[in-house]
């Protein structure tokens, strides 16, 4: 197999391919966000309790945890750039199946989003691999990430603000439109970054769904100790962004009495602040090389931040909401760009697509851990307040799992 190199043309050449990875990145996770956004409202439309309503965000990563493992031959058939446009179109097909309410069905929409958003992270890794400057690998894969948070804000800002004025039916139709006029404009754009084209092939149903693609993302993580570590350490890390982002606007609204509306600003203030705090930490990143410890610091922080959530009360005034939103947004969501530039870095060059998909698998087996630990611990203590505590316990796991001597 031909390992494509970086690429080392013109100054800008990276900006195009950077603003096709940021765009289908945005549009795939304000997709996501969707359901934990409308959660409150979900949870009367399908007849689940608030908390349960809560493991529709663990479907929805499991989704994409199917397609990063056997999605990796799909990638390689089609192309980087036509797999981001896929994803949307499979996104937007489950955004669709949303206006149903019916719990099956929401469940089905939420895995079908799911596997809509798991073509985004190996076929972006691809991209910017062969495009990203050197000494600014950390701050471009962090720009791409602020993808992510930048759909929670649109998410949480205009949804919430469309279903008070034309209905969550309507609203629903709306982003499914958006996500398809996306796809179209990407497409405009294809031919300037998609790979290789004279070396796709079409892709074999059987090479897909063999035990060795299905394991080999996975296990192209143990090929270095320090691979293993980052991969794992995203994991951990990922259990308080996951409870954050499935569970905040319901906890908002039922045990600190906030309307939907609120809790969605708040939702969008910590995304907000997530995009900028993604970008600084990649700058950070690749001016002093200190990846491994940045990740360390956060994984305290957002366990100390996780906790001081679990001890908010209706009293608390919501300027001091919006500034733990805020601190959150720098501390719970702005890890995720430099741990995919250590893994990228630290992956065998022929297995990119396969490393990403690893490391992104494990940092979503975190997500879908963390709503699960606190849905239970909620459930069985009868408070959502206590399942943040339970979180922030758990995730000071990442410092150890990192490691002091391997920290650097």
């Amino acid at each position: 197999m031909v390992v494509p190199a970086p690429m080392r043309t013109a100054a800008n050449s990276w900006v195009r391919p950077l603003a096709i990875a940021l765009t289908a990145q945005v549009v795939s996770s304000f997709l996501v966000r969707i359901v934990p956004t409308l959660a409150p409202l979900l949870a009367v439309q399908i007849r689940w309790s608030e908390a349960a309503v809560g493991l529709l965000s663990a479907v929805c990563t499991l989704g994409s945890i199917v397609f990063l493992m056997g999605g990796n031959p799909i990638v390689r058939a089609i192309g980087s750039v036509r797999s981001l446009q896929v994803g949307l179109l499979i996104g937007a097909a489950g955004t669709f199946m949303l206006l149903m309410p019916w719990g099956a069905a929401a469940v089905v929409a939420s895995l079908v989003i799911g596997l809509g958003f798991g073509p985004a992270m190996p076929a972006s890794s691809d991209i910017l691999h062969r495009y990203a400057p050197a000494g600014y690998r950390s701050l471009v894969f962090s720009i791409k990430q602020a993808g992510t948070p930048a759909g929670g804000v649109l998410a949480g800002l205009i949804m919430p603000y469309l279903v008070d004025r034309i209905g969550w039916q309507a609203t629903l139709v709306a982003a499914v439109v958006f996500a398809l006029g996306i796809a179209i404009s990407i497409r405009l754009m294809h031919q300037a970054a998609d790979a290789w084209p004279s070396g796709l092939q079409r892709p074999q149903l059987r090479a897909v769904i063999s035990p060795g693609n299905l394991a080999q993302p996975v296990r192209s993580l143990w090929s270095s100790d320090e691979l293993a570590r980052i991969s794992l350490a995203g994991c951990v890390l990922a259990l308080c962004q996951g409870a954050w982002f499935a569970y905040l606007a319901t906890y908002l609204v039922v045990e600190i009495k906030l309307s939907l509306t609120s809790a969605g600003a708040l939702f969008a203030i910590m995304q907000g602040t997530g995009i900028v705090g993604r970008m600084l930490l990649g700058w950070g990143a690749d001016r002093t090389g200190s990846r491994k410890r940045m990740m360390q610091a956060l994984a305290l922080a957002s366990a100390a931040t996780t906790f001081v959530l679990g001890c908010t009360t209706p009293e608390w005034p919501f300027a001091a909401l919006v500034v733990l939103a805020t601190v959150a947004g720098f501390t719970v969501t702005s890890w995720n760009g430099v741990q995919v530039a250590e893994v990228v870095r630290l992956a065998p060059p022929e297995l990119i697509h396969e490393a990403a998909s690893g490391a992104t698998i494990l940092v979503f087996v975190g997500s879908i851990s963390g709503p699960l630990i606190y849905a239970v611990t909620a459930q069985l203590v009868g408070s959502l307040a206590t399942g943040y505590m339970a979180i922030a316990a758990v995730s000071l796991l990442g410092i150890p799992i990192i490691g002091l001597k391997q920290a650097r």
